[in-house]
Formats: C-alpha cells, sequence, structure tokens
C-alpha cells in the first residue's frame, strides 16, 4: 500500500503566496525549497581598460604596418608607466576591406584595408587611471571602448554575500513554516548561484588625442552571491 504525504492546508497556502516550493513524495517528509541572496559592495581597486589601434590604408599590408607601430608604442608606454607584462593582453586582431557604394562586376569596389587591433590592460592603481588613459591615447592609441571595475582578491566579499544569502534563505523559511503551522527540520541540499550585480562603472569613447588626464568616477562595485537550500519539515 503506497502512502502519501499530506501538508496542512495552511501550509500549502502560504507555499502558494510566498513563492516557496513544497514538495510532496511517497514516503518522504516534505520539505521546503527557498532561495536567498546576498549582496557586498565596496570601493573597486582594479579597472580593467578595453583600448586599441583602428588604422586604414590602401593595402592590408600597410594598414598592419601602421597598425603595429602605433601598438608597440602603446605597449611601451604602458609598460613605462608601470603596468605588468602580465596585465596587458591582446583581445583582438582583424584584419578587413572596406568597400565603397560603388558595384562592379566582381563585388562592391574596394576602398582600402581596416586593421584593429584591442588589447585588455588591468590598471591596479586606480589613482592614476585617469593619466593612464590619457597617455594611452597620446601614444597612438585611438579607440577606447570600456573601462570597468573590480576588485583584485573577491575572495573574502565573495564568501561574506555567501554567508548572508544562507542567513537570507533560513529567515525566509522560518518565516513560510511558522506561518504555515510546521517546523524545519534538517537541509536536505544546498545549492550555490549568483555573480557580480549592480552597474559597473563605464566608460565609450573614441578620441584622437587628450588635452589633459581623464577625470574618473570609480563608485562601487558588487559582488552577489544566491543558494538555493531545501529543508525537511519536521512531522
Amino acid at each position: 500500500m503506497r502512502h502519501l504525504a499530506v501538508l496542512p492546508a495552511a501550509f500549502v497556502t502560504a507555499a502558494l503566496l510566498f513563492g516557496a516550493t513544497p514538495v510532496i513524495a511517497e514516503d518522504a517528509p516534505p520539505t521546503i525549497a527557498v532561495t536567498g541572496t546576498g549582496s557586498v559592495s565596496a570601493p573597486p581597486d582594479i579597472a580593467t581598460v578595453m583600448t586599441g589601434v583602428e588604422t586604414f590604408a590602401d593595402t592590408a599590408a600597410e594598414a598592419l604596418d601602421q597598425n603595429s607601430a602605433l601598438m608597440a608604442r602603446v605597449f611601451e608606454t604602458l609598460t613605462s608607466a608601470g603596468v605588468a607584462e602580465k596585465d596587458i593582453q591582446t583581445s583582438g586582431l582583424s584584419v578587413a576591406p572596406r568597400y565603397t557604394d560603388r558595384k562592379t562586376r566582381q563585388g562592391y569596389e574596394v576602398a582600402g584595408y581596416q586593421v584593429r587591433n584591442s588589447v585588455h590592460v588591468v590598471v591596479r592603481d586606480l589613482g592614476a587611471l585617469g593619466a593612464a588613459l590619457d597617455s594611452i591615447v597620446t601614444s597612438g592609441a585611438n579607440r577606447i571602448d570600456n573601462v570597468s571595475f573590480g576588485f583584485a582578491e573577491p575572495g573574502d566579499m565573495r564568501n561574506e554575500a555567501r554567508r548572508m544569502a544562507v542567513a537570507d534563505a533560513r529567515a525566509k523559511a522560518q518565516l513560510y513554516a511558522e506561518a504555515a503551522g510546521v517546523a524545519l527540520g534538517d537541509v536536505m541540499s544546498i545549492t550555490e548561484g549568483g555573480g557580480p550585480i549592480g552597474p559597473q562603472p563605464a566608460m565609450m569613447m573614441n578620441m584622437a588625442r587628450a588635452a589633459e588626464a581623464v577625470p574618473i568616477a570609480v563608485g562601487e562595485s558588487s559582488l552577489s552571491a544566491s543558494v538555493r537550500i531545501v529543508w525537511a519539515l519536521a512531522q
């Protein structure tokens, strides 16, 4: 003979109202699943700059030579400014024709060739970020596509967000259980999720030269965690 666990009507009503997930299984105690979240914010201590050089010439070789010369100057400027080699990484290189609006039998007429060389740069001294952006541009870069902020060592902050997420899940589960007139039992499972949240300060620009150090607003960045915990309900 099969036995079904029957939940109190009050608990089912509370679960539907509050979004908890009761699980009814044969020959198993009823459970409740709750998701908790936690978030920690602080001023960031590193910035990642997406920059690069874009050149155009009649031939692909000419465009590439010009691009390589300018990018070499950018690299030299960055290392002279104290940016470590490990914090400079090429993220993309493309060579492509650019076409006119005149069409021939072979297709649209080629106007020349465009080369794009992109690089990610990690700046660990945020006080010098504005001057770094200025030096990048004056040394030859003509693209700064994004500036994002983060943390060099996020471990402690992320763990604090995890503890907050667990506390949030437990508080919700206790509230639901009390409202339904039941008690929480043992934890059956814990599943982690989460990631960065909140707006990341960013800058989009395309310039030929900066006259002075670029003003930068660092603001705060956030780390978050979420956790789904399943409790058995005491009989």
